[in-house]
């Protein structure tokens, strides 16, 4: 052994090698990596075992440790190819047995070149030359020697190839790291290609500098790029297959690359890219301060119409900083939101439509209270004067009687109305649909109101034709006609007329109307008809109470059945109602 100044680099890179994949070992987070730093053990070792070959003399040594060289090198070109396969995502090509496969040469050769004595296979000659640059082997290939180096050729093209393809299909983003280890990879095959070719001086082997400036070169740059945490593919996975869409700006704030999601959301092209964001999204300038800073934790909702469907999208921005800390660019998430604001619309309509019932109960109850507190006190007050007076005659007998029927009628028809109403803000009426006869129907409820008709001179005349039956719920039905019967002859005056009839539209719908001759309603008791209200209490002509529950049960019953009610009057020339069925 002696000291040879062109070893010194050598041993340095290949201890150099062996710190780095230690390093890489400890930190290394990335699958597609996990055998880069074996690669460079053996590029360490190939490195290590050439500088004690051109540091010594005899040519027993030189010889031994030629053949050491083999165990880095018969391992580079496999791991290199393993490495290539794995970083740009073709895992799936690495079974068991693909793998002994890929090492099967190389563990060939490697036997051949550690037994080349018993049989000249891999070397079949070799001297030392001691006029050279330092005493340097010299040799005549075998067959294993162009076996293992024809294997190492291919196995650089086809990892190069890989990575070619990667660097055409990876976003700009991604594309400066792939060039690093694409220029990385071809260094040592370059170089070897000359040595080939007798370019160098003679016995004088480059490869291993020119593979240990290779592997500093790609880890100084997966390093600064951060690639032993995330790959290109890494990105591409993670990246391509977010539900939510992402775009990357620089900070210049031009689009240079967006996912699947980001496409579809904002129907996006590959002409998109280079363009300002706020030529897509208008509403950019808000994610700033005064300062042109962007406003930390600013969501913006963007509402958008796909498919005549409305979707919803949360939006939010995000700085992207380099290893020195410099804004090099920012992400734009747009979460979909759609459910949430689905979920908060129906909450709020449920809150409204539950304030409204809270309403409806408030005012109701208040309507209800004076409803029943005015019959109740007019029915104790004939009663109280019938037991104290025991003079009344006969005849003043039967008035006070007749009133408290009246009275007890009136707000028996009101109690029918309120359990109905509460039976049907509880769900429990469901209609029950069965063929119904329409005249016979409102004959049977005439029948019940003839004495109500009587006692104030009005006639009703029903003009419904003798219909075919008619799918319908009978109580439903009957309630219908009842309250708007009862009506039309409430707010009639004494002597008039109420007529009920019906007819077929141009859709041919069937149409019931109630016409009566009656006080009629100005605009503003219309609007308030149907739905609980103070406006719609009007006295009838003969001071008869009037709660309005009837004409909403009235509506509830008729939606039920699938049509509409409504009406048309005028004040002093009465009312007709209309429903449909």
């Amino acid at each position: 052994m002696y000291f040879n100044s062109y070893a010194l680099p050598l041993f340095m890179t290949g201890t150099i090698m062996f710190f780095l994949a230690f390093l890489i070992f400890k930190n290394q987070r990335n699958e597609s990596v996990k055998y880069f730093p074996l690669l460079v053990i053996a590029v360490g070792l190939h490195s290590i075992f050439y500088a004690f070959e051109i540091s010594s003399r005899s040519h027993f040594q030189i010889f031994l440790f030629y053949k050491l060289q083999y165990i880095g090198i018969t391992a580079i070109y496999p791991l290199y190819l393993i490495f290539s396969i794995l970083y740009t995502g073709r895992g799936e090509w690495l079974s068991r047995t693909k793998l002994a496969i890929i090492f099967l040469i190389p563990v060939l050769s490697l036997i051949l070149v550690l037994s080349n004595n018993y049989h000249y296979l891999f070397l079949e000659e070799h001297k030392i030359i001691y006029d050279s640059l330092f005493p340097a082997f010299s040799f005549t290939p075998g067959i294993g020697y162009w076996l293992i180096h024809s294997y190492g050729i291919v196995a650089m093209i086809i990892g190069s190839v890989l990575f070619g393809i990667m660097l055409i299909n990876t976003s700009k983003l991604f594309r400066q790291q792939i060039i690093i280890i694409l220029l990385g990879s071809l260094i040592p095959f370059m170089v070897f290609i000359l040595y080939l070719f007798n370019v160098f001086p003679e016995a004088f082997d480059p490869t291993p500098y020119a593979f240990a400036f290779s592997v500093i070169f790609i880890f100084v740059g997966l390093s600064r790029y951060k690639l032993f945490d995330i790959s290109p593919l890494g990105r591409s996975m993670l990246f391509e297959n977010l539900n939510d869409g992402v775009i990357l700006l620089d900070n210049t704030y031009r689009i240079i690359d967006y996912n699947k999601s980001a496409k579809s959301i904002l129907k996006l092209s590959p002409e998109s890219i280079g363009e300002t964001i706020s030529t897509i999204l208008e509403f950019w300038k808000d994610f700033f301060d005064d300062d042109n800073k962007i406003i930390k934790g600013k969501h913006v909702e963007l509402k958008l119409l796909s498919e005549e469907k409305e979707n919803w999208f949360d939006v939010r921005v995000t700085n992207i900083f380099d290893h020195t800390n410099t804004l090099v660019g920012y992400i734009v998430y747009l979460q979909n939101i759609t459910y949430r604001k689905l979920i908060e619309e129906d909450m709020r309509k449920k809150n409204e439509e539950l304030n409204l019932s809270n309403n409806e109960k408030d005012k109701f109850l208040s309507i209800l209270s004076h409803d029943l507190r005015s019959p109740f006190s007019a029915i104790i007050g004939y009663s109280e004067l019938m037991i104290a007076d025991n003079e009344l005659t006969a005849s003043e007998i039967r008035e006070y009687s007749f009133s408290i029927n009246n009275i007890a009628v009136t707000t028996y028809s009101l109690m029918e109305n309120l359990l109905e109403w509460s039976r049907l803000r509880r769900g429990l009426l469901v209609p029950d649909f069965k063929p119904t006869n329409m005249k016979t129907l409102i004959d049977q409820t005439i029948n019940q109101l003839h004495e109500t008709a009587r006692n104030k001179e009005i006639t009703i005349i029903n003009e419904v034709p003798n219909l075919k039956t008619i799918n319908a719920d009978v109580k439903m039905m009957g309630s219908v006609v009842r309250n708007l019967l009862s009506n039309a002859i409430k707010f009639s005056y004494r002597g008039g007329k109420v007529t009920i009839a019906s007819y077929f539209d141009e859709n041919k719908k069937l149409i019931f109307k109630v016409i009566d001759t009656g006080v009629g309603m100005n605009d503003e008791t219309q609007k308030y008809l149907f739905q609980i209200s103070p406006k719609v209490r009007t006295a009838g002509t003969e001071g008869e109470s009037s709660s309005g529950l009837g004409l909403m049960l009235c509506k509830e019953f008729v939606e039920l059945h699938k049509g509409k009610i409504w009406v048309e009057s005028k004040v002093g020339e009465g009312s007709c109602f209309y429903f449909s069925i």
